[in-house]
This record gives C-alpha cells, sequence and structure tokens, in this order.
C-alpha cells in the first residue's frame, strides 16, 4: 500500500467517523513496529484529544515551553505529580488538576491540547503505518477542545510538505530520511562558528548534544520547525553534525491510585501469541493484560502473576500441557482462538486440556459472554467487547 493510499485510507476513516459522531479511540498501528501507536479519541465526531507512544513525554514539555513557558518546571520527573486515573491521558488530568487550581486559564488548556493533537496527527502523517483499530467504548473524562478530524488531516498534510521541502538543492530529496524527533548531535564544533550566525553559536553549542530533537530545537530557538531545519542542513551536508534517534523524557508523573475500587477490579488475563489486537481490545473493556509473545521464556512471570483467564491466540497445544502440569493452573480456564476448529484442533485441545476452542473470527458479543462465562463472574454488568473485536 503507498504511502497516500495510506494517509487517504486514514483520512477516509475520521470522516465517516466524523459524519456518524462517533465516540471512541482509533487506534493507528505502525506497519514495522506495532508497539508504536497513536491514538485518536473523539467524541460526536470531533477530536478531543491524541497521543502518540514515542516521545510523549517530550511532545508535552514543547507544548508547555510554547503555552506556559512559566510552568516548565512545575512537573518534572524528579518531582512527579500523583495522577489517580490510569485510563485516561495523564496530560488531560495535568491540566485538569492545574485549572481546578486556578494555575492555568481554560484558553491556555485548550492551547495546550491543539499544540499536543496537532504534532500527534503531523507525526502518524509523516510515518508510514497501515492498520487501524476501532475501539468505540472508549470515553474521556476530560474534555477540553473540539477539533474537527478533517481540518486536523489537512493542517499534517501541509506541515509535511512544507517539512519535505526544507531541503535545498540536493538536500530535498534526503529530507524524506529525516524525522523530527530525531536528535541534532555536533560532530565538529569548531565549524559552527563559520556556517552559522555568531549570535547562535552559543544557543547552538548547549542544543546540538544529542539530547534535544529537531522538534526541541526548534522551541527553545523560537523558530519555525522547517527554518531550524534549514539552518541544520547545511551543518548534516558538511559533516559537521548528524541526527541520531533520541529517547523520550522520564514519565512526570505517578499513578497513586487504580481507576476502580479493589473489590470491582476486572480480571487479569493472559493472552499467548503475537496478536496485535486481543490485549488493546481487552484492556478497553477494563481487564488487566499480559501479553506472552515468548511464552517458554515468559513462565516465571506467569507463575508469579496468576492470570484467571488464558486466552491462546497461536495452537501453542505443548505450552498449554505444560501449564497443567504445574499445579497454579490445572484449574485455571484456557480459551483457544484459532483460525481452525476441525476435528484435528477440537482434539488436539482436548489433549492439552484446554477448556475451550473458539473459530475467528468471532463476535464481540459472544467472544465477550465467553470470557465472562469462563471468569464465572455471576455478579455484575459484563463488560462488552468493541464491535471490531476479532478479525
Amino acid at each position: 500500500m503507498s504511502e497516500i493510499t495510506i494517509i487517504s485510507s486514514i483520512a477516509q476513516r475520521l470522516e465517516t467517523l466524523s459524519q456518524e459522531k462517533a465516540c471512541g479511540e482509533l487506534v493507528i498501528l505502525h506497519s514495522d513496529d506495532p508497539q508504536r501507536q497513536w491514538h485518536l479519541y473523539l467524541h460526536m465526531g470531533r477530536v478531543v484529544y491524541a497521543t502518540a507512544t514515542k516521545n510523549r513525554v517530550r511532545r508535552w514539555e514543547r507544548a508547555i515551553r510554547q503555552v506556559l513557558p512559566k510552568l516548565a518546571g512545575e512537573i518534572s520527573a524528579e518531582r512527579p505529580l500523583g495522577i489517580a486515573d490510569v485510563r485516561n491521558p495523564w496530560e488531560l488530568q495535568v491540566l485538569a488538576t492545574w485549572l481546578e487550581a486556578q494555575k492555568i486559564s481554560a484558553a491556555a488548556a485548550k492551547a495546550m491540547v491543539n499544540c499536543i493533537v496537532r504534532e500527534v496527527f503531523f507525526d502518524f502523517i509523516e510515518n508510514f503505518h497501515n492498520q487501524m483499530v476501532w475501539l468505540p467504548y472508549r470515553q474521556l473524562s476530560q474534555q477540553l477542545v473540539f477539533l474537527s478530524p478533517q481540518n486536523l488531516v489537512e493542517q499534517a498534510k501541509a506541515m509535511r510538505t512544507d517539512w519535505r521541502n526544507c531541503g535545498l538543492g540536493s538536500m530535498r530529496a534526503q529530507m524524506s530520511r529525516f524525522q523530527p524527533d530525531m536528535a541534532p548531535v555536533l560532530q565538529h564544533p569548531e565549524h559552527l562558528r563559520q556556517m552559522v550566525p555568531a549570535a547562535m553559536v552559543d544557543d547552538l553549542m548547549l542544543l546540538l548534544n544529542g539530547r534535544y530533537t529537531v522538534w526541541d530545537v526548534a522551541v527553545r530557538l523560537r523558530r519555525s520547525l522547517c527554518d531550524t531545519m534549514r539552518l541544520l542542513l547545511p551543518l548534516i551536508d558538511r559533516g559537521v553534525l548528524h541526527l541520531q534517534p533520541a529517547e523520550d523524557l522520564p514519565l512526570p508523573v505517578c499513578f497513586t491510585a487504580h481507576t476502580l475500587p479493589e473489590a470491582q477490579q476486572l480480571p487479569l488475563i493472559a493472552v499467548v501469541g503475537n496478536d496485535e489486537f486481543l490485549p488493546l481490545l481487552l484492556k478497553d473493556a477494563g481487564y488487566e493484560v499480559m501479553v506472552l509473545d515468548k511464552p517458554t521464556k515468559s513462565l516465571p512471570s506467569l507463575l508469579s502473576r496468576r492470570p484467571e483467564l488464558l486466552i491462546f491466540t497461536v495452537p501453542d497445544y505443548d505450552f498449554c500441557e505444560l501449564l497443567r502440569q504445574s499445579r497454579g493452573f490445572r484449574e485455571t480456564p484456557v480459551l483457544f482462538l484459532l483460525e481452525r476448529d476441525g476435528l484435528l484442533e477440537r482434539t488436539r485441545v482436548r489433549l492439552a486440556k484446554g477448556t475451550l476452542l473458539l473459530k475467528r473470527p468471532v463476535s464481540p458479543a459472544k467472544l465477550s459472554q465467553t470470557i465472562e462465562g469462563m471468569l464465572h463472574r455471576g455478579q455484575g454488568k459484563s463488560v462488552p467487547l468493541p464491535v471490531a473485536a476479532i478479525r
């Protein structure tokens, strides 16, 4: 699938959700790295927030420096702010805390969200990805803005075009290799004074050390992203500096309590296999989830945490049999969720002492009902899985 086709596909999906006035969360997965994700939160078809797994704290720090520079030192990894709700984005909870304490205005909070959301949209437009998961039951308790997804996509595409056009001459063709979340590092600082304005030398000497991304440098210099990259490109071309990947900053919040009281918390479910979607959907339904993509190596963790349900998305009958030999898992329900349910598969599940076999695709209602039944949760309301649950 081409880059243009992927962008069009996401734009069309957002257009449809907007027309349907949908409420929920759209998760976009990177084609090469499923752990890299973008989460777009919608309410009545409008974007109320967005996060990206890569450099999330850096994005927050940049927004503070642009909108609330006086509060830049208010929250850091050294002085973390306690957050009680683990389900909602911590950034919104911090902003809500500041609003309640009258440290910031509503306009400033909205500007912060706008700043972060625009960056997230640019980030997933600029990167190559090809999978989307819609979670219709996901709701946010804080809603500070209601942004048009169509406008955000168009703004991100315009930013992407500007970024690609930053390069001059031969460097323009190389712009697709560079990302704003890469960190510039000086290799030959002695050449810097000859190539940049004298008034900027001291600042650049402090910033071009691998600790700051191109985004970060732009914000600290109070220049646009493209102006900053045009400043750096001649240095890259001459070998004076190079760009390298950058790690995120430490999380500036600590979670002080669980969302649900202990008596109401849903059970721990272990998913065996490398399924990308099922863990997301189970978490969205409120379950605690542990993923075992390398089951044998994860056995000590599995034995210590003792999940109340095991879901196998791969036909690893030997591992199931191994678990049944352990006293701690002799009675644990085991669900096999496989693409085939023929006589051979049913026989092997029975011999491995599995509890049940379901063939994929399975409807969300049936899967939710099955999980509830296997967990023997007779009290309380069952938690439905999202409509697009299992493929």
